[in-house]
């Protein structure tokens, strides 16, 4: 896990704290940045462009949505022309804004940040889902994720002396304890995880994730990686400690 994230190069920014007078709606432009978005009050949900689904998002929920895709962040209750409040671009010293949209008592209140990666091609990114949300106060949530959450709506909501580095370190930790749920969910990750750092078997293993419906061949994933068939099983099966066949098993598995 460590040489994992020492790879990724994990930067943080925080773009702004926002709160929303209704109706609105935030639209977020496909980028390479994986953006998080905590509810500090209200609600909001969120839609991918690229999916008719809404996801709720209530007070005290975490999405983070990862990089190269377009959504937005809406008002619940629906308008046929809404406030449009473009996100400002992240300042690269990790300043914190406060914007208003909207003139009136606010309904919805955000803080909203960004993660960038000096190593944007591992594979690990390529297999994260596209969101990942977490509930405040489920049953069975991470006691540390909860506080760092908490801990991180109080600082932007005080922005005391020396908040911006408080706030910065928040970040770097909230996204590691995300990154922890998510592969305390995932089977053969004590393996897999290890081999996400060989040039050749990492990539394996994120198109196999990326493509779950697809039952993929020995030779095909040799291929993508230069390897001949034999040369390909050796490598996987000493890296990953299993077989690479049936590899329809990893597709669904992963």
């Amino acid at each position: 896990m460590t040489d994992v994230l020492g790879l990724l190069g994990l930067r943080s920014r925080l773009f702004c704290r926002t709160e929303f007078v209704r109706p609105w709606v935030m639209p977020m432009p496909a980028s390479e940045l994986t953006h998080f978005h905590i509810v500090e009050r209200g609600r909001a949900w969120l839609q991918l462009d690229a999916e008719k689904s809404l996801l709720p998002l209530s007070a005290g929920d975490l999405v983070v949505v990862t990089g190269h895709q377009a959504y937005s962040l809406l008002d619940p209750r629906r308008h046929r022309n809404p406030r449009v409040f473009e996100m400002p671009q992240g300042d690269a010293s990790g300043r914190c804004a406060f914007l208003r949209a909207g003139p009136g008592a606010p309904t919805s209140g955000l803080i909203c940040g960004a993660f960038l990666f000096t190593h944007a091609d591992h594979p690990l990114l390529a297999m994260l889902p596209k969101f990942m949300p977490l509930r405040g106060g489920k049953p069975g949530r991470e006691t540390l994720l909860q506080s760092i959450v908490e801990s991180l709506i109080a600082e932007v909501s005080a922005m005391r002396e020396g908040s911006e580095t408080v706030i910065s370190r928040l970040m770097d930790v909230l996204f590691i304890q995300v990154l922890r749920t998510w592969l305390s969910e995932q089977p053969h990750r004590p393996s897999w995880l290890l081999a996400l750092n060989d040039s050749r078997i990492g990539p394996t293993l994120a198109s196999i994730h990326g493509h779950p419906a697809q039952i993929w061949t020995v030779e095909q994933l040799a291929a993508k990686v230069g390897l001949s068939r034999s040369r390909f099983s050796v490598l996987f099966s000493r890296v990953v400690g299993e077989s690479p066949q049936p590899c329809d098993t990893w597709s669904t598995a992963l």
